[in-house]
């Protein structure tokens, strides 16, 4: 952040494909949803800290129609204001201080931020087996950054053996084929975050849901109601109407991050983002000499250091004058594109 910060001050503009910050607007029809609950004087009120039943239902249908799993709408959903709210209060239920956690590198780093603000110590590993004497394990699939998808059934029985409870963070599972819910088959006290940020295109609205066992969600429900109110009454009825109505909306999003994707030679698989192994000093070098900035793989595990993470939240036109400015650090320093 202060090498961007410094980079704009330098030219006065950045070209900022370090976060996952969606360019693509939503449904406009789901805007006219939220506008028009905005403008009731009723709808300004307190809400619950479990979510409207309405959205919670609709939540539930989705996971049905989309992912092929049940869920009671009462028992097995609590809203959230997106996944770090949903981490939080799940690591805040299953662990106590001094407790391990563990994830897969390279790691999202807001499951770090989030663990270590609860005085949880962190555990990576390159894979799950390598994983010992943890409370709960912290996964996400499709995985942020690299595009892996894992097995829910391999992930189930390796944690029933060595009886952890997951948290799996679902924000892209409905965006890319052959991704799956965590919640089809569990074995284990199993949470899942779903968000609508990504995949409808509203991250400013802090909207999602997490779902699964229902003791840790009247659990995380039970916390949530002591530290907030609940998510702004139109924000939930413009959510609601996204999931009934606007369900097609992630793959056609999806379609569009591909093409984008292709413009770094990249099948992003629908994602909003493409990881690629770079020389060390690209992040760098591109920041510096033309106020692009992306994010360096060290960001996510100190092993990274050649990889750099693209945010495709731009359009065409500056996304190709970040794949020009990579050419000419390859070209600089004698590097076969």
């Amino acid at each position: 952040m202060d090498k961007k910060r410094a980079a704009l001050g330098k030219r006065g503009f950045l070209i900022d494909c370090s976060m996952i910050n969606p360019d693509l607007s939503p449904p406009a029809a789901a805007l006219r949803e939220l506008s028009k609950y905005a403008s009731v004087s009723s709808s300004h009120r307190y809400t619950v800290a479990r979510g409207i039943q309405e959205l919670r239902e609709s939540f539930a249908d989705y996971y049905s129609d989309r992912l092929g799993v049940n869920l009671d709408s009462e028992s097995q959903i609590c809203v959230t204001s997106g996944t770090k709210d949903a981490l939080f209060h799940f690591l805040s239920a299953v662990c106590v201080t001094g407790d391990t956690v563990g994830v897969i590198a390279p790691v999202y780093p807001m499951y770090r931020q989030v663990a270590l603000s609860l005085g949880l110590q962190i555990v990576e590993a390159s894979s799950l087996e390598e994983l010992s004497n943890v409370r709960a394990v912290v996964l996400n699939s499709p995985q942020n950054p690299t595009g892996s998808i894992l097995n829910p059934d391999e992930v189930q029985s390796w944690a029933y053996a060595n009886k952890i409870s997951i948290f799996h963070d679902a924000v892209y599972v409905d965006m890319v084929v052959g991704a799956r819910s965590f919640l089809e088959q569990p074995l284990v006290p199993t949470v899942e975050s779903f968000s609508l940020s990504k995949s409808f295109s509203v991250p400013g609205w802090r909207i999602g849901c997490v779902a699964g066992d229902p003791d840790l969600i009247d659990r995380i429900a039970t916390r949530r109601s002591r530290l907030d109110y609940g998510v702004f009454f139109p924000i939930q009825k413009a959510a609601s109407y996204l999931l009934s109505s606007e369900s097609a909306f992630p793959r056609e999003l999806a379609l569009r991050y591909k093409h984008r994707g292709k413009l770094f030679s990249q099948n992003s698989s629908g994602l909003p983002f493409v990881w690629m192994k770079k020389p060390i000093g690209m992040a760098d070098y591109l920041l510096d000499t033309f106020g692009i900035a992306v994010l360096p793989g060290a960001t996510f595990s100190k092993d990274f250091e050649q990889y750099i993470r693209i945010a495709l939240v731009l359009s065409d036109e500056m996304l190709l004058r970040v794949v020009d400015s990579m050419k000419q650090f390859e070209e600089s320093h004698e590097i076969s594109i």
